[in-house]
């Protein structure tokens, strides 16, 4: 690795809270060359490589687990969140028209549980669709959720 490389590592590793320059290249010659690295490390081990306390290592993962996230969570949690589209997923799962997605949407409706719960006559008032169909919806949706947390019965070992 070229000393422009490591530079860049130690820049990253320093990023962390609590991790000065000393601290940095101890970890990068223990093989820590990423936050990844240190993440998924074992914080014992490096722990005994470099001679800082366990308890020090964890608080460093805790900090580089925390380090990408803003307000908002992580880049991947925002992309996430970028790429979901409620109206899509409830005209997608009930195999409807994006018109009446948009429409159960405008109603209040964020998603497939929150269909499960509504009541079918104030949810037809509230979004003009025929009360037959909101019905189906409200059923299909709430087997979803039915069959989801359904719990296994185990025959008892005698």
């Amino acid at each position: 690795m070229s000393k422009d490389d490591r530079e860049k590592i130690l820049e990253i590793l320093t990023k962390v809270k609590e991790i000065d320059r000393k601290s940095a290249l101890k970890l990068y010659m223990s093989g820590i060359h990423s936050l990844m690295d240190l993440i998924s490390c074992d914080y014992q081990g490096i722990s005994k490589k470099i001679g800082e306390s366990p308890a020090t290592i964890q608080k460093w993962i805790d900090e580089a687990k925390n380090l990408d996230k803003g307000e908002d969570g992580t880049k991947k949690e925002k992309d996430e969140k970028a790429e979901f589209d409620p109206i899509k997923y409830i005209s997608e799962f009930l195999n409807i028209s994006m018109k009446e997605a948009t429409k159960l949407r405008n109603a209040g409706v964020f998603g497939i549980k929150d269909l499960s719960q509504e009541n079918p006559k104030l949810l037809s008032e509230d979004s003009g669709i025929e009360f037959e169909k909101i019905k189906e919806w409200i059923n299909k949706a709430k087997d979803k959720y039915k069959n989801k947390y359904k719990t296994k019965k185990i025959k008892k070992k005698i």
